[in-house]
């Protein structure tokens, strides 16, 4: 599959390109883009990143301030109180996400480099 409006295009050596056939006379495969989604580069030319999986990791926790103390009666032993007005509750709990697939929708496509100056023509 060939995008341009002209039949025949002139291309420098060293040209990549995009092709969806395994070869085609002329352009070798460039294996460095092999299973791999390009970028441009602002500054470093071949630095790799990215992940196929991210997770997240969540944690929380509460509380409320603790005392002894009912309708402002001090309690020293043996107290039971109907309702007590300061009191703790504490929770906390932690977890990770099932491992999700970053990789989005896509196109196998072979990444070729032009072997020598010449020119490209849709007339085969």
């Amino acid at each position: 599959m060939l995008y341009c409006g002209k039949s025949k295009l002139d291309i420098l050596a060293n040209h990549i390109t995009l092709f969806d056939v395994a070869s085609f006379t002329g352009w070798t495969r460039y294996t460095a883009l092999d299973a791999k989604f390009p970028q441009g580069a602002s500054a470093s030319i071949g630095d790799t990143g990215g992940s196929d999986t991210h997770t997240h990791t969540v944690s929380f926790s509460l509380g409320t301030a603790g005392g002894s103390e009912w309708m402002g009666t001090t309690c020293s032993s043996n107290c039971h109180y109907p309702i007590v007005a300061n009191h703790t509750h504490s929770a906390s709990a932690a977890t990770t996400t099932e491992t999700g697939n970053n990789i989005p929708a896509y196109l196998d496509m072979v990444f070729m480099k032009k072997d020598s100056t010449g020119t490209l023509s849709t007339e085969r």
